[in-house]
């Protein structure tokens, strides 16, 4: 279970950000005057950057699960 601040701050605004994009898309089609190409490719590219850090994070904690020193707060 995450505990600390900043681990619940960051699922927090993940989610804000997942639900505001469903909401601001809805009625929005590819073929809309107003699609938000640039907007999405910058959401695609932050995610891929998210996506990265994710998985370093589960480096390293597999890491320190393994070895037992090692911690991330």
């Amino acid at each position: 279970m995450v505990t600390d601040k900043s681990t619940l701050l960051l699922l927090s605004r993940l989610a804000d950000a997942q639900l505001a994009l469903a909401e601001s898309m809805r009625g929005i089609t590819i073929s809309s005057p107003t699609y938000p190409v640039e907007a999405l490719e910058r959401i695609d590219h932050a995610m891929t950057v998210v996506e990265a850090c994710v998985l370093e994070i589960r480096s390293l904690t597999s890491t320190s699960a393994s070895n037992g020193s090692t911690k991330l707060h």
